[in-house]
């Protein structure tokens, strides 16, 4: 704001020092000239906010189900709840903070999350989950103790979604389909990884 009115300052002082210069016919468009670009430099549009569910999608239930624990899981972590899993959301690396909102329902740890700002560790992260679900990646997700896995359809391109879980569901060794839910006029599916061990848990 203060850069724009620095900037509205600036053009006054420039257009009391052009308009003797310039015929007096003129002077007026070149005012409304100058005015119109003033008002169009400073000009916010509205936002457009998405509407987002006030309920989390079915499969995080799902997952905690998985886990062993309540599908009502609490902020609030009790010594008797079992330790967080953690979940990578696909597809990663678009700022997009719905898997963010989303954990406020399950409170599990995340791979990937949104805040504005990708670290070069995360940029790493991402440029070698590109090939996912080829086994190439599974030591990245088994560094980072990844056991659940999601994709978002609702979140990615036309076919992306389709190619991304054909290819997971042929390596039935690595990872489990728990389930696959519609959603947004797509699905979601939830896979529990580990590999070799025909999605059995360690």
């Amino acid at each position: 704001m203060m850069v724009s009115l620095a900037i509205v300052v600036l053009a006054g002082y420039g257009l009391a020092r052009l308009l003797p210069r310039i015929r007096r016919v003129w002077q007026p468009v070149a005012a409304i000239i100058v005015g119109l670009f003033v008002l169009i430099e400073s000009w916010a549009g509205p936002l457009s906010p998405r509407l987002v569910s006030v309920t989390a999608p079915e499969t995080y239930a799902d997952l905690l189900r998985d886990k062993g624990d309540s599908p009502r899981v609490g902020v609030v972590r009790r010594e008797s709840d079992s330790p967080p899993a953690v979940l990578l959301e696909l597809p990663i690396g678009r700022e997009d903070p719905t898997v963010m909102y989303y954990s406020t329902f399950h409170w599990q740890s995340l791979v990937n999350g949104y805040s504005g700002f990708f670290s070069p560790s995360f940029i790493d992260l991402v440029n070698r989950l590109d090939t996912f679900p080829d086994p190439s990646t599974d030591d990245v997700l088994l560094a980072r103790g990844v056991r659940y896995v999601t994709v978002h359809g609702e979140l990615m391109r036309e076919g992306e979604y389709q190619r991304m879980i054909a290819a997971i569901d042929a390596r039935p060794n690595d990872f489990r389909l728990i389930s696959r839910r519609p959603w947004h006029h797509s699905e979601i599916s939830l896979y529990y990884f580990f590999p070799g061990a025909g999605g059995r848990r360690p």
